[in-house]
């Protein structure tokens, strides 16, 4: 299965984490579980972060450490999936 987000992609990540939530990756090659590492997540929580990459079946984003995994379900969805192209 494909990953939903790709490298690049800008997402806006969850407005809230709290102590012993799960998280769960939907897309990729397996459903994967991860547990909430907290000041990370809440130091970007609600904020707009690009997709770096992929590791251990998860996400690694620009803006944090690739040690700190992202599932789908932290994220609200792309940023902005829409462009514009000038017609002038």
């Amino acid at each position: 299965m494909d990953y939903k987000y790709k490298p690049g992609d800008r997402v806006r990540v969850i407005d809230k984490f709290e102590p012993g939530e799960t998280h769960y990756m939907s897309s990729g090659k397996s459903i994967l579980t991860i547990g909430v590492s907290l000041p990370t997540r809440k130091r970007l929580a609600g904020k707009v972060v690009t997709i770096s990459g992929y590791r251990l079946d998860g996400y690694t984003i620009e803006e944090s450490s690739k040690d700190t995994i992202w599932s789908d379900d932290m994220f609200v969805g792309l940023a902005n999936p829409f462009t514009c192209r000038s017609l002038l």
